[in-house]
């Protein structure tokens, strides 16, 4: 997400997770799965895998390449992706992450749905969000 520029002044702030792919140092099939890696982060396998998945779903993932982010500037969606990954910071949150009781993710989940349960926002929720993210050195 992005938040809003209310004049041509406003510094731009955007949002976003990152992920990435590793192979484990124990693997017994290591070396095949670098070259997996390096094969599937290569231009024309994304780009392929890209016309694939469009043809199926009718939707493009943005390249996490920045030489191919030229190639969705003109897309509806995924322009504004591209657009704001430029000057986009990391955040702790990510969709579908179960990163156990003590993870940063679920307690911050389980503190918004605790408000959305009561139906309103509690008078101490700003300081309770403080107070978790403040355990994670926030």
């Amino acid at each position: 997400p992005q938040l809003p520029n209310n004049a041509p002044t406003d510094p731009q702030y955007s949002y976003a997770n990152y992920y990435f792919q590793a192979v484990d140092k124990n693997s017994t099939n290591r070396d095949t799965a670098w070259q997996f890696l390096k094969f599937i982060t290569e231009k024309e396998s994304i780009a392929r895998l890209n016309k694939e998945r469009k043809a199926i779903r009718a939707l493009e993932f943005p390249s996490p390449r920045n030489d191919m982010a030229a190639d969705f500037e003109k897309d509806a969606v995924a322009g504004s992706i591209v657009y704001y990954s430029a000057v986009a910071k990391t955040w702790y949150m990510a969709d579908r992450a179960d990163d156990g009781e003590g993870g940063i993710n679920n307690n911050v989940t389980s503190l918004y749905k605790a408000q959305i349960d009561k139906g309103k926002t509690s008078k101490t929720f700003a300081d309770d969000l403080k107070s978790l993210l403040a355990k994670y050195q926030l």
